[in-house]
């Protein structure tokens, strides 16, 4: 390691005292929506708090995610059945025990957690097909659903977490309205955080986020919604026909979608769940897409609520295409509260060029979604734009081998690549991360935006620097009559 020299002392101080009179006044900046992934099992490992299970909870934090939600769940024997149990012997499902490492390992790396317990049927048929039969039967079913909720309540309660599903696409019982509003009560006894539930995205038959009549419920903060939404009708769209989609469905309406001619944010409007004239209404609730996600299969972006048979093409490029789109037309509109990706599972190998599957890891998708969730001046990656940016800036730039490769223990390169290097820190736009980035940085913590040419030093920053100019100097010459 270099020795550090007077004269190298003096610039560090010049440069702490110009980054002090920056920073001083410099308050945190938080991201404006949830970047989340949605985060399960690999299917084969039911453990998600084993110590694979949290690299890949570190690998999903360093792509810039600062929502986790932890899937997790209990199942029936049938669709009519009015008994909801624990299974984590054969099926996917995690332990409590492993949940909760989870949770706090995620907290650890400032990743908040959305907890999100969901009910699945033995035999594998879909969950939003449970209908138990006649009133009693439908009683039975709330009451064990009741004590599923109670037990995975009492653990957001314990473990700090910050969001809590109340349920995932159960069609057709959410038509009981005064059980959903009577659980919803009951669990805010227990857990007084905020609560959404995830809605089928589809807008006609039975169930699905605009059947729903509780969403106007108090202690429901966020309308949830599972957003597999078609897109085109093509297996090669443009990006921006995707765009063109995604636009469509936020705003006039998906129109290649029968029945639905009005886009998410007027209904919200028209259901009082959105007031457009005052976006700081007390009362607004905001959207979540508590799922949302495409295969890496050609023509996803057509029917992607269900994996396409497996001789389907693979298609890494139109995953990332309609990642871009989403997240590129959504972000615009201060009423969305971000997307939960699905999924990124507990193997932090998974996915990779030859996989077809969900899931973004090591693929093009995740270098896409880096693209958006990476917070610019973020170097210390605990999400928040804050002044210990500026010494996690520093020490990076001494050696950004060895930043690329942070918490990279799994052989398979460098964990940042240079485009998301570029994105953490190319504030002069020249395409590479170097110390001329630095003024940047300054001047994103002082409130400037980080462009590196716009900020020029306060007056009292002259002062500094003029102080440590003089201090440098004086240091200098007593090194070189200490060397005479």
């Amino acid at each position: 390691m270099p020795q550090c020299t007077p004269v190298r002392r003096c610039v560090l101080l010049g440069l702490f005292c110009w980054a002090t009179c920056c920073v001083v006044a410099a308050q945190s900046v938080q991201a404006a929506a949830f970047n989340g992934m949605s985060y399960t099992t690999d299917f084969s490992n039911n453990e998600i708090g084993d110590a694979a299970g949290l690299q890949s909870l570190l690998k999903m934090s360093q792509m810039g995610t600062n929502l986790v939600t932890m899937n997790v769940w209990w199942f029936q024997s049938s669709t009519t059945a009015t008994t909801i149990a624990s299974n984590t012997s054969s099926k996917y499902s995690t332990s409590d025990a492993s949940l909760e490492t989870a949770i706090n390992y995620a907290h650890s790396l400032g990743m908040k957690v959305l907890l999100k317990p969901m009910v699945d049927v033995n035999n594998g048929t879909w969950r939003g097909s449970i209908l138990p039969s006649g009133t009693t039967n439908v009683n039975a079913w709330f009451t064990s659903y009741t004590s599923f909720m109670d037990h995975y309540a009492q653990i957001a309660h314990d473990y700090n977490v910050d969001m809590f599903s109340m349920g995932c696409e159960l069609c057709k019982m959410e038509q009981f309205t005064s059980n959903w509003n009577s659980l919803i009560n009951n669990v805010h006894g227990i857990y007084s955080g905020p609560l959404t539930y995830a809605a089928n995205w589809s807008p006609n038959g039975t169930g699905g986020y605009r059947q729903i009549a509780w969403w106007n419920n108090p202690y429901l903060t966020d309308i949830g919604i599972d957003a597999y939404f078609p897109l085109t009708t093509s297996t090669s769209p443009t990006l921006t026909q995707l765009q063109q989609a995604w636009t469509n469905i936020a705003t006039t309406g998906q129109t290649n979608i029968s029945g639905d001619e009005v886009g998410l944010q007027n209904w919200m409007a028209q259901n009082g769940y959105l007031n457009l004239a005052n976006p700081n209404d007390p009362n607004n609730k905001k959207l979540l897409f508590t799922e949302c996600g495409y295969t890496s299969q050609d023509g996803t972006n057509k029917s992607n609520s269900s994996q396409l048979p497996n001789t389907t093409p693979i298609d890494l490029q139109e995953q990332a295409d309609c990642y871009r789109a989403l997240m590129s037309v959504m972000s615009q509109y201060s009423w969305w509260d971000g997307a939960n990706w699905w999924n990124w599972t507990s193997n932090p190998n998974d996915g990779g060029t030859s996989n077809t599957n969900y899931t973004p890891q090591n693929k093009i998708a995740q270098q896409t979604l880096s693209e958006f969730y990476l917070m610019r001046g973020d170097f210390d990656l605990d999400h928040k734009i804050t002044n210990a940016d500026l010494q996690a800036m520093l020490n990076a730039l001494r050696n950004l081998s060895t930043f690329q490769n942070n918490g990279n223990t799994v052989a398979q390169g460098q964990f940042f690549s240079n485009a998301d290097l570029n994105t953490l820190g190319d504030f002069n736009g020249d395409g590479v991360l170097n110390a001329a980035d630095i003024q940047g940085e300054l001047s994103l913590l002082a409130g400037g935006g980080g462009s590196s040419t716009s900020s020029v030093p306060e007056p009292a920053s002259m002062v500094l620097l003029g102080l440590a100019a003089l201090i440098c100097s004086a240091a200098f010459r007593r090194h070189h009559i200490i060397k005479a």
